[in-house]
């Protein structure tokens, strides 16, 4: 209601947009996105990577350098720009996260998920119900999808040390290596 000086806000003939607006306009915009959920999701998947935050270092210029642009590179923009690689991506790695034994990587599986989680749902209200500003708003999309790139890209790191340290010392024999239980159930379980 604040475009054009207000005029929304302020025009006698619309007094009575004003109090639908107030008294049942929210609620009934909640129905209508409700009853039309696939449209609008719809719609809000294919303005995903506008919404996805930082990808064009929007909301950054004061600090940007050159670690924020290459970490944005990495993590941000081939998850934003792809939305179906990404979320397909970062899904099929959580779930087959939660499927490794050790009861850390679960952790950082359900985290990066519930991430990815927040993103998805984020994008869509910052879609359908912010008229204005949504690039400022869409803020915390980008950081949940960053957060769920980055933890899942930790996970598959530790994993892949944790991997070639299981290699070597099987190549070497070196009795009483931990290597904090994988392959085997923890014990923290």
């Amino acid at each position: 209601m604040s475009a054009d000086g207000w005029y929304a806000a302020k025009a006698p003939e619309l007094a009575p947009f004003r109090d639908w607006l107030l008294t049942r306009g929210y609620a009934g915009y909640q129905r209508y996105l409700l009853a039309h959920l696939a449209p609008t999701t719809r719609a809000a998947w294919q303005n995903f990577a506008n919404v996805a935050g930082d990808v064009e270092n929007r909301h950054t210029k004061r600090t940007a350098n050159a670690l924020s642009w290459d970490l944005d590179r990495l993590l941000v923009d081939p998850w934003a720009m792809s939305p179906g690689l990404s979320v397909l991506a970062l899904t099929t790695l959580g779930i087959l996260g939660l499927l490794v034994p050790l009861a850390e990587f679960r952790l950082l599986s359900a985290f990066s998920l519930l991430c990815l989680s927040l993103a998805l749902t984020q994008a869509y209200v910052c879609y359908h119900a912010d008229a204005m500003e949504v690039a400022r708003h869409s803020v915390n999309v980008g950081l949940c999808l960053r957060l769920s790139g980055a933890t899942t890209l930790a996970a598959l790191t530790w994993f892949a040390v944790l991997a070639a340290a299981k290699r070597t010392s099987n190549a070497s024999a070196t009795p009483g290596l931990d290597l904090g239980g994988l392959g085997r159930k923890s014990t923290r379980d």
